[in-house]
This record gives structure tokens, sequence and C-alpha cells, in this order.
């Protein structure tokens, strides 16, 4: 990609999706907790991790 031509949108939206998510990762003790690989994210933080997850693929 040159300078010059427009990232893809998948490229463009992740930055948000990151700070959505991380807001709410670092306020959720079910999600700090499923970050370190103990249980599962909450339903709130499942659907932001999938959604970041899905801008940067």
């Amino acid at each position: 990609m040159t300078e010059t031509e427009t990232p893809p949108p998948a490229t463009r939206e992740w930055p948000a999706l990151a700070q959505s998510y991380h807001a709410h990762h670092f306020n959720c003790p079910v999600c700090i907790a499923a970050g370190t690989g103990y249980g599962q994210r909450c339903q709130a933080g499942a659907l932001l991790w999938t959604a970041y997850q899905e801008s940067v693929a």
C-alpha cells in the first residue's frame, strides 16, 4: 500500500474497537480474569472482543 492509498475498512476501524474493548476490559473483573486464562469474558466483553478481533483479521 502506498501513502496515497486508503487503508481497508478493517484497518481504519480497529483503533476505535480496541479502545472500546480496553475501556470495558480494564473495568470488568470477569474480562480481566478471562484475559489471564481464567474463564470466559462477560457477554458485553465477548461482543467487544469479537468485533475487535474481526477488525484486525
